[in-house]
């Protein structure tokens, strides 16, 4: 049986100074987003600080605010992401 919950409540645990949030993984409109329109640094970023947002606990993040984070850590988090998603193509549950 392929149980699609597994997919609503998984969640990536992130870890900022001593807070730690559960991002969801991205929707599919997020990823139709992410294919065809954050092309730029300033959009990328601005997908970055929705995907984070997209957490259990309610936090909302700005793309201001993750602009003052190193480049690298910006990309390991959408790196995360896109290799989480991609996960689930190559194991249904």
């Amino acid at each position: 049986m392929l149980d699609l919950n597994t997919y609503l409540n998984k969640t990536l645990e992130v870890k900022i100074g001593e807070e730690i949030v559960h991002v969801k993984d991205l929707s599919y409109a997020m990823w139709q987003e992410l294919g065809g329109k954050a092309t730029t640094l300033d959009e990328q970023l601005d997908f970055v600080a929705r995907a984070m947002s997209n957490n259990t606990e309610g936090r909302d993040f700005t793309a201001t605010e993750l602009a003052k984070l190193p480049k690298p850590a910006v990309e390991a988090i959408l790196g995360v992401l896109i290799k989480s998603g991609s996960a689930a193509v190559s194991d249904p549950n």
